[in-house]
């Protein structure tokens, strides 16, 4: 009787029928409710997949369209991965400002609370606009020497 071969395809008991040595790149650490891959990883895939597996077999405008969704995939990517620290600078802006969130700060200045406070304002549409351009385009934010 012939012993059942490795997983590899190897005869058992050879050398070369252990497995490859793990890898001693450490992991991303999971998320702590739905563990791994990430949301992150598993949209990176997907972009990964159409740009490598299916955008060269379309042409004209369903290969547009395609870049169109790669491109949209990407932001999801950048806007999950960005998320905490984008969330931690506006808050912190905000805060600057005495408002909790950006409906509160549209109100103030549609009644005049930050009339002659321009430069306050502008600080924290430089911050805001550069963590959207950050997540949307981050090219554009590179452009402009402030990736948020």
């Amino acid at each position: 009787m012939t012993p059942e071969p490795s997983p590899t395809g190897r005869a058992p008991g050879t050398a070369t029928s252990r497995p490859p040595k793990a890898s001693l790149t450490p992991l991303p650490p999971a998320d702590p409710v739905y563990g791994t891959p990430t949301a992150a990883e598993l949209l990176a895939a997907v972009s990964e997949f159409l740009r490598a597996d299916v955008l060269g077999t379309t042409t004209g405008h369903t290969q547009y369209l395609l870049r169109v969704a790669i491109n949209v995939v990407d932001i999801v990517q950048r806007e999950v991965e960005q998320r905490p620290g984008a969330e931690a600078r506006l808050g912190a802006a905000l805060a600057e400002l005495g408002v909790a969130d950006e409906a509160e700060l549209a109100r103030a200045i549609r009644s005049g609370a930050f009339d002659g406070r321009d430069e306050e304002l502008r600080r924290y549409l430089i911050v805001a606009v550069a963590a959207r351009l950050a997540a949307s385009n981050p090219r554009y934010a590179a452009a402009s020497g402030d990736t948020g």
